[in-house]
């Protein structure tokens, strides 16, 4: 995703991920979620659709109010799929070093195509090693995500007649949302899981 960003985005230089320590978890969100949370508690007016949750936390913070921005499933792309195509995983950095995703605690991403600086240290004055990730043959490709979903997921049958249970709690002006809302006779998948074979990649890294 950030390599797709890095091509796309010619504001954008350098953008740094670090992984947090264990014990050292807090983050600024964390702040914004307690807010979000005392202004649900304020609210006098029940929340019966997606869109009232929109409007709450549009109108938490005072000095600065929060930006919502309303996604469609055609604002998802695949980027795991890049690694079939375009990207390949590496065992080995361009200096031979073995790598492995679950010591690196640094990403660096800058407009270099196709690679990544890591650290496995948040050290300062530690250098970063350099991984590839281009195919042989491609050392500069573009990268196109494709969307990820062609229409709106479905939910189960199940969770879906979970739903329609509690419509009597809620006001009828919304119960046709609920009601056409999609659903099917296939298990709820969840996005984090839905590639098995790069999970199997990954692991085998």
């Amino acid at each position: 995703m950030f390599l797709v960003a890095m091509q796309q985005n010619t504001h954008l230089e350098i953008v740094d991920h670090k992984f947090l320590i264990s014990g050292h978890t807090h983050l600024e969100c964390d702040v914004d979620h307690g807010l979000i949370e005392k202004q649900k508690k304020k609210l006098q007016v029940p929340i019966s659709h997606p869109y009232d949750w929109y409007q709450l936390v549009r109108s938490v913070g005072k000095k600065k109010k929060f930006e919502v921005i309303e996604l469609n499933h055609s604002d998802f792309l695949n980027f795991a799929d890049l690694l079939k195509k375009s990207l390949q995983l590496r065992k080995k950095d361009v200096e031979g070093n073995q790598f492995n995703w679950h010591s690196v605690k640094w990403f660096r991403y800058t407009r270099e195509s196709g690679k990544i600086l890591y650290k496995t240290t948040l050290d300062n004055d530690e250098p970063f090693h350099t991984l590839c990730l281009n195919r042989r043959g491609q050392p500069d490709s573009r990268l196109h995500p494709e969307r990820l979903y062609k229409s709106s997921l479905p939910i189960s049958k199940e969770k879906k007649k979970d739903i329609l249970d509690l419509l009597p709690l809620i006001s009828p002006t919304f119960h046709d949302f609920y009601r056409n809302l999609k659903s099917s006779d296939m298990p709820d998948t969840y996005p984090d899981s839905e590639d098995d074979d790069l999970s199997d990649q990954l692991q085998q890294i």
